[in-house]
């Protein structure tokens, strides 16, 4: 097939309102820049299988209400700049096939409220820039299988509120530099399988309240460089 380029440039505000599925097979690039709003609100399944590149240009703030699945599978890059809030309400599954180069640039607030189960598999590298507040409510469980290298930068707060279990299965490096403060909430189990190094370059407060089991398999080096206060609540 031969390669095409899909190009939305948009001003005005974006509005979905659909009950069944969408499906978008494509070879190409999609490149959306947008100074409004996107709303969707949906509530059958979403696929998107897609080869290429997704460049995603927005000022303005996407909210998406959701209650179906959400499958990507995708071998490209995905780029995200955005400078306003993104908020998920989502009570299904979301599973992230990707084995291309994931980089978000964001500025602004980003918030998930989810019931469901999360999956990410992912073989490349997962870099994530971010100046503004992450809040994750999640009652359900977090899969990441994952071969590449995480890299997070971030000079906000990052709230975690989570009632399910936490499984991270990684083989890469994940470095870690953050200047605010990390709050984890958890009351299930975390568990950690890693074959590489963890790096952890903070300067906040680290907080930590857990009722469950935290469980640590690591084959490789962790380096802790932290200026601030670690606080551990049983």
């Amino acid at each position: 097939m031969e390669e095409e380029s899909i190009t939305l440039q948009h001003a005005g505000s974006i509005m979905l309102q659909h009950a069944g599925s969408i499906t978008l097979q494509h070879a190409g690039s999609i490149t959306l820049q947008h100074a409004g709003s996107i709303t969707l609100q949906h509530a059958g399944s979403i696929t998107l299988q897609h080869a290429g590149s997704i460049t995603l240009q927005h000022a303005g703030s996407i909210p998406l209400q959701h209650a179906g699945s959400i499958t990507l599978q995708h071998a490209g890059s995905i780029t995200l700049q955005h400078a306003g809030s993104i908020t998920l309400q989502h009570a299904g599954s979301i599973t992230l096939q990707h084995a291309g180069s994931i980089t978000l640039q964001h500025a602004g607030s980003i918030t998930l409220q989810h019931a469901g189960s999360i999956t990410l598999q992912h073989a490349g590298s997962i870099t994530l820039q971010h100046a503004g507040s992450i809040t994750l409510q999640h009652a359900g469980s977090i899969t990441l299988q994952h071969a590449g290298s995480i890299t997070l930068q971030h000079a906000g707060s990052i709230t975690l509120q989570h009632a399910g279990s936490i499984t991270l299965q990684h083989a890469g490096s994940i470095t870690l530099q953050h200047a605010g403060s990390i709050t984890l909430q958890h009351a299930g189990s975390i568990t950690l399988q890693h074959a590489g190094s963890i790096t952890l370059q903070h300067a906040g407060s680290i907080t930590l309240q857990h009722a469950g089991s935290i469980t640590l398999q690591h084959a490789g080096s962790i380096t802790l460089q932290h200026a601030g206060s670690i606080t551990l609540a049983p």
